[in-house]
């Protein structure tokens, strides 16, 4: 079977899996837990509805897959904020410096997170990837300095995230990766339990883009869910996004420049306050 035909194939059985999982998708949504911070991400990734494992082409990659940032070829900086959320605040910044010769990619975040009189997150991130000689796969670190102030209690650990990603194509790429290893805890809040995460991410032409996660293999960190998105250019400089996780339904958009991209999202949220973000991410040359 030529690449062609199975490109319609994966075209086909991915759409089918989106509609099925907006008919499926109806479980209550994530609790924020010690690590609650990677739910929200940049805005490309809550367009995506967090679908983003198998993607993590981006500076906001760090926090889905620390593998997927191999693929950056050009220095990319990121800016992320929840805006209009009621007692909450969160901050993303980001940072990718691409491949050397010796074909080592690093990246750097920090991220602030909190919930007025409840707690207040901090996180240092550090990232590595390398990728095999000749060949499309790539194995990612993250190391972690965290930082949790709640009521009474302040308390500090360190974590790592391990991450691979496979590119069998332009048009297919599998990732999975495994947050929180070691699984910190934290006074006042317990512990953040590891997560394992699997991807599909599948380009049935240049302007598409449809991924499928499965979050939280095993249910380990009782945040168990398939999430779904999909992105497509519509002209060269606007691209639209949509997503759906637990009933949840996320849209979003990018507008692009040479230098710097500017995105929006917004999520559907059935309980609590609905969620919008808006990201800066810049290109230095």
């Amino acid at each position: 079977m030529g690449q062609r035909r199975w490109t319609k194939v994966w075209a086909v059985g991915t759409m089918v899996l989106l509609v099925g999982g907006v008919a499926w998708a109806q479980v209550p949504g994530d609790s924020w837990s010690a690590g609650f911070y990677p739910a929200l991400g940049t805005a490309r990734t809550l367009g995506l509805a967090g679908a983003f494992t198998a993607i993590a082409d981006d500076a906001g990659g760090v926090l889905w897959n620390p593998a997927g940032i191999m693929q950056m070829r050009a220095k990319l900086g990121n800016a992320s904020a929840a805006v209009n959320v009621a007692d909450a605040d969160y901050l993303f910044l980001g940072f990718v410096q691409p491949a050397l010769e010796e074909g080592v990619c690093s990246g750097f975040a920090f991220i602030n997170a909190s919930t007025q009189a409840v707690r207040d997150d901090r996180v240092y991130q550090y990232t590595l990837a390398q990728e095999l000689v000749e060949r499309p796969l790539a194995f990612g670190a993250s190391l972690k300095y965290h930082t949790l102030s709640t009521p009474g209690a302040e308390d500090e650990a360190v974590s790592f995230d391990l991450g691979v990603l496979y590119r069998y194509n332009d048009v297919l790429r599998l990732g999975a990766a495994v947050l929180d290893v070691n699984e910190p805890s934290f006074r006042g809040i317990g512990r953040q339990w590891r997560m394992v995460n699997l991807g599909v991410a599948l380009a049935p032409d240049n302007s598409t883009l449809l991924a499928v996660d499965y979050y939280d293999v095993g249910d380990h960190a009782n945040q168990a869910a398939l999430r779904f998105g999909g992105e497509r250019w519509i002209t060269e400089r606007l691209q639209l996004r949509a997503g759906i996780t637990e009933g949840r339904f996320s849209v979003g958009f990018s507008i692009e420049y040479p230098t710097f991209r500017v995105d929006f999202a917004y999520q559907r949220v059935e309980e609590g306050a609905d969620l919008n973000m808006l990201s800066v991410q810049a290109v230095f040359r």
